[in-house]
């Protein structure tokens, strides 16, 4: 992807009277967005994804701004935002990791944050067929 093209994705805002803005206001949104496709917000039950490990995942896309960039939030980070101890966030990881739903990817000999590659919960979420029932239960 062109860098110019990665920097408009990163600096995207909704529009100022587009239907994001008016449903939440343009003072919610001066911070930005974060895109969470319903389709994993219906299949929660199916992946076996407790309310923590989603909230995880939430906050974890709110950190991926480029596609070919994984995010790589700091467990103090996800702890702070979502008020649960460093160690709710490490089994939260885990087991989000042990479910195959996300890869820990080492990051360079001086970093001390993790990446997380999302691309097996894409490949999962991708793979669940959907019934119309499924979208209004």
């Amino acid at each position: 992807m062109p860098r110019s093209l990665k920097r408009i994705i990163r600096k995207r805002k909704p529009a100022p009277g587009g239907k994001i803005a008016v449903k939440w206001g343009t003072d919610a949104l001066e911070q930005g967005f974060t895109v969470v496709p319903n389709k994993l917000i219906y299949s929660q039950g199916r992946l076996g994804i407790d309310a923590i490990e989603m909230n995880v995942l939430l906050h974890m896309m709110s950190y991926w701004w480029d596609p070919g960039r994984f995010p790589y939030p700091s467990n103090l980070a996800l702890s702070t935002r979502m008020s649960v101890h460093e160690r709710t966030i490490q089994r939260a990881t885990k087991s989000l990791r042990e479910k195959g739903l996300i890869k820990v990817v080492a990051r360079y000999r001086h970093q001390r944050n993790n990446g997380y590659d999302l691309n097996p919960l894409i490949a999962k979420i991708k793979a669940i067929e959907l019934t119309y029932g499924d979208h209004r239960e």
